[in-house]
């Protein structure tokens, strides 16, 4: 919601701005359709509340709609960070960095600790998605910036603040059009769009906003409406005039910390300037601070620099701590969190000869991996010590902005590798693996089905470069009909493709047949809207696809628990054969599986049946669910299938109960 928006909501309240902040409460609950609520609806982006939310608020609330909620307590000054791509590990490193020793960072003197999933509808997050979700309590799809899951736009934080009478400031390493800033003020199908972004940021400009991205923003400035500072020094002398402040430091990205000079301020200092321009204001004030190029470092695994960034980003939380602490008259809240960890960090405990902390990389890109959250704020009191989604820092800040306690939300159900929301297992592995104990393993699998798509969990360990894993559906099971019945695969034109055509399935049961499959090939990133030669949805039948020229379907997601996540010896999280809990969790929209028209109008019966091979091809495990009776691995020429797992769909997709062994 921008100026125009809030003008528009106090007027249909009858209230001004400057005189009556809780007058504009109806419009403030209206316009949100009910935030705290809005995480059960992020599953499928569903925007009902937020409209019958808007026509309870202009009406004065006569629609049966929840009263809204009052603004209560004294002005808040609330500050959040977040860390871009920084896990436990990162901020562990600045501890090492700047004293030697764990638990030495300015946040680990936090008095609320925790960690927190990061899950977007799309599998594991980007920052646009984790950024919208932080921002609006809404899950989205990678990429959307300021949209929900079906693309409609979404009320932020910030512009719950505005409806308090709060003034706004944003911060950041990066540049401004960047992801993480640009889901908190604008509204835009794809992060990558710089132009729109740039455009409607210098439309609406907030209070406060500085960091980098000069080359998109800088021709689109007006200099009489905006008080515009290029230099530190400038920064460091502009009084508040009237006019929003915007420094852009930098063309793009503001420097690494290891390499920055005198010509570009530090994040320490950005926040300084920030606060002290924003906390003069009586009504109170939100700022968000990105250390981006934490992120930026990780995707590269450049150790040399991304100590650094994290050890900067905690000078900045002490800066702000500090302030905070100075105000009198406000309810002060400093929350400081990730959007996602980046690159599967680990650290030895030791420092290497110049000094840095040992370092070891996993990835090139984010990870489902938890993230840590600190935090100084009465609101944010049920993230201490626990594990949960990071919907709650959203719950926390808006309980922040309206001066009352945390509300949980409703965390839909996302495919995180947490697989308890999927159901009891229905059936466990009986066979010890023999790729290796602890980091090959198919332990229990779990089915289910809603109105979006089709759910699979698969309980057990992976490594993450060796790993074949193959899921078989039988789209109509008791037909007889599709591989290991009247049909062969015979594509061996990219990696997936060629692995489903040499393993030769042959079912126990003559009704069994499958139609699709879901593969996954070492570490491929299976995310919605993609297509992979190593990984993704492929159908076998006519008219979508043929024997020898396998469908790429869109619409399947891939994902896992990190903690059971190996390279060459036992996870972290590893269990007992058939004991291990959470691991790889696949949804398929029911769009990719049957088309635009969804499950056929009588219903449908699906088979699922999972194995693990190599990705190569060459050699199968003894790991399959249902599961083998002879400990042996079958060739991968002869592929036995003994039983499948069945689940009953209704017209719309739903289950039908409880999946089940068949035959």
């Amino acid at each position: 919601m921008r100026a125009s928006a809030l003008c528009l909501l106090l007027a249909a309240c009858g209230a001004d701005p400057k005189t009556a902040p809780a007058g504009a409460d109806g419009a403030a609950d209206g316009a949100d359709g009910g935030a705290a609520d809005g995480a059960s609806d992020g599953a499928d982006g569903a925007t009902d509340g937020g409209a019958d939310g808007a026509d309870g608020g202009a009406d004065g609330g006569d629609t049966g709609e929840p009263a809204p909620d009052p603004f209560l307590g004294p002005p808040p000054a609330i500050v959040l960070f977040i860390g871009d791509g920084m896990g436990p590990e990162h901020v562990r490193g600045a501890s090492l960095l700047r004293t030697g020793a764990d638990g030495g960072a300015f946040l680990d003197s936090a008095p609320v600790q925790g960690r927190l999933r990061t899950a977007s509808l799309s599998g594991y997050t980007d920052s646009a998605a984790a950024a919208t979700t932080l921002a609006s309590g809404r899950k989205t799809w990678n990429t959307r910036v300021g949209l929900d899951g079906d693309g409609a736009e979404v009320e932020t934080l910030l512009d719950r603040a505005r409806l308090r009478g709060m003034v706004t400031g944003v911060v950041t390493t990066d540049a401004l059009t960047g992801a993480t800033p640009a889901s908190f003020l604008v509204h835009a199908d794809s992060r990558y769009d710089d132009a729109a972004i740039a455009a409607a940021l210098i439309a609406e400009l907030p209070e406060v906003l500085l960091g980098g991205g000069a080359l998109d923003l800088l021709p689109l400035v007006d200099p009489t409406a905006v008080q515009l500072v290029r230099t530190p020094d400038e920064l460091a002398a502009a009084a508040p005039d009237g006019r929003p402040l915007l420094g852009l430091f930098a063309d793009d990205t503001l420097p690494f910390a290891a390499e920055a000079t005198a010509d570009a301020p530090t994040l320490a200092a950005l926040v300084d300037a920030a606060m002290a321009r924003l906390e003069a204001h009586p009504d109170g004030f939100f700022l968000v601070v990105e250390g981006a190029r934490i992120d930026h470092a990780s995707h590269a695994n450049q150790t040399g620099f991304v100590h650094h960034e994290t050890a900067a980003l905690d000078d900045a939380v002490a800066v702000a701590a500090a302030r905070l602490a100075a105000l009198e008259g406000r309810a002060t809240h400093l929350l400081v969190t990730a959007d996602h960890e980046c690159g599967g960090m680990r650290l030895s405990g030791e420092l290497d000869p110049e000094g840095l902390p040992r370092t070891t990389w996993r990835w090139f890109d984010h990870t489902n991996a938890t993230v840590p959250v600190f935090a100084w704020s009465a609101a944010a009191g049920p993230l201490d010590g626990a594990e949960l989604d990071h919907l709650y820092v959203h719950a926390a800040l808006e309980a922040a902005v309206h001066g009352r306690e945390l509300r949980p939300p409703t965390v839909p159900r996302l495919a995180d590798g947490q697989l308890d929301d999927l159901g009891p297992p229905v059936v466990a592995q009986t066979l010890p693996t023999d790729f290796g104990e602890g980091y090959n393993q198919l332990d229990q699998l779990r089915v289910t089905a809603d109105a979006r798509g089709l759910w699979i969990g698969v309980d057990g360990v992976f490594d993450d470069f060796a790993n074949g894993v193959l899921l078989w559906l039988d789209l109509d099971l008791g037909a007889g009909t599709g591989v290991g019945a009247d049909l062969v695969l015979n594509d061996y034109d990219a990696d997936l493709d060629r692995l489903l055509s040499t393993w030769r399935l042959s079912p126990a049961s003559a009704g069994l047949g499958f139609d699709a499959a879901v593969g996954q090939l070492s570490g491929t990133d299976v995310r919605q809207g993609s297509l992979y030669t190593a990984g993704g949805l492929r159908l076998f039948q006519p008219p979508r696809g043929e024997p020898e020229d396998l469908y790429w379907e869109s619409g399947v997601v891939v994902n896992y628990d990190m903690t059971k996540m190996a390279a060459g010896s036992p996870a972290a999280g590893a269990g007992e054969t058939g004991r291990t809990e959470g691991g790889m969790e696949v949804f398929v929209s029911h769009e990719a599986l049957w088309g635009e028209a969804g499950p056929p109008s009588e219903g449908a019966t699906i088979g699922v049946f999972v194995a693990l091979g190599e990705r190569w091809g060459t050699r199968m495990s003894n790991q399959a669910l249902p599961p083998w009776d002879d400990p042996r691995a079958p060739s991968v020429t002869e592929v036995g299938v003994p039983a499948v797992v069945a689940l009953d769909l209704d017209a719309d997709g739903v289950a039908l109960g409880a999946a089940r062994i068949w035959p």
